[in-house]
């Protein structure tokens, strides 16, 4: 008798609407994304394979390499990633400047690092929100969200400007192999003296006009 009622008493909650369940976004394996903000703009890295430089919010461009990303599992997490670009090969990493707002940044990719670890978790509506999984803050703009605005690493609020969708991209990037050798000249180090003078001095120095006679 006590089971029935539990199980009845279970039933009313889930009717009344007090138990919900917030669900973990999952990439496709082998496909590329686009994250796009609630204004329809797109995180872009302006194809930068700079350490520490910054990531912005762009106009959509058809073909851009710099606006798709790779969603890469963390090891033993179901609901974490690092967020590559499969081009640079640099990874969003939060600044690194723990639970404080900064910009976030594109960084050398390192599994192990945990400012490069993402949660990504659905809103609704297709939206998720993209959180550091070492502070708890999420990638965002702010509400207003301008053209090339960075991308900030900011205290969870809720606001759009911290909502994003993420969509398979149609652009297909060419893995190139790396090229241990090349014939061309200017990209081999063991030639630098094609065409070169004889080294010589341009002028010679005298202590005085008559060691110069």
């Amino acid at each position: 008798m006590n089971i029935i009622k539990n199980k009845i008493l279970v039933s009313l909650v889930c009717l009344a609407g007090t138990v919900h369940t917030i669900s973990a976004w999952a990439p496709e394996e082998g496909k590329l994304y686009e994250i796009r903000s609630e204004k329809g703009l797109l995180l872009d890295n302006q194809d930068s394979g700079d350490s520490n430089a910054g990531i912005f919010i762009a106009k959509p461009v058809d073909g851009s390499t710099a606006q798709v990303w790779q969603f890469v599992p963390v090891e033993n997490r179901t609901d974490v990633y690092c967020i590559i670009s499969p081009v640079t090969g640099m990874a969003i990493d939060n600044g690194g400047k723990g639970e404080k707002e900064c910009d976030a940044i594109i960084w050398p990719v390192n599994p192990d690092n945990r400012n490069q670890h993402w949660r990504i978790t659905e809103t609704g509506n297709g939206y998720v929100t993209i959180s550091s999984d070492l502070t708890g803050f999420n990638l965002g703009s702010s509400d207003a969200a301008p053209v090339g605005e960075p991308v900030r690493h900011r205290a969870a609020t809720g606001s759009i400007g911290q909502i994003w969708k993420i969509t398979p991209s149609a652009v297909k990037i060419k893995n190139e192999a790396f090229r241990t050798s090349s014939d061309k000249e200017w990209e081999n180090e063991r030639i630098f003296a094609i065409n070169k003078e004889p080294g010589h001095s341009t002028f010679i120095p005298y202590a005085n006009t008559s060691e110069m006679t």
